[in-house]
């Protein structure tokens, strides 16, 4: 898949658990370049009567687990309720 493919494609959905966990696998593509690199992931929270809330997380905010895959601890997001 191109680059301008994968941006065309919808976006994610994933949901969190009843304890408000949740998981977002990373994904590779085939990079003709010798060189792998993550850059970032902008993830954005969504709860009914509350603000939607979107952030980036950049490699500087991961830790690499042993097999390769970045992995991000967000800790907690805190929503506003909407007036």
């Amino acid at each position: 898949m191109k680059g301008g493919q994968m941006m065309e494609q919808a976006p994610l959905v994933i949901l969190s658990g009843v304890d408000g966990t949740f998981v977002v696998d990373s994904e590779r593509t085939l990079v003709l370049f010798r060189k792998v690199n993550w850059y970032s992931v902008s993830l954005s929270f969504q709860r009914a009567g509350y603000r939607q809330f979107t952030t980036n997380f950049l490699p500087a905010n991961a830790t690499v687990l042993p097999n390769g895959e970045p992995e991000v601890q967000a800790g907690d997001i805190l929503l506003h309720r909407l007036p």
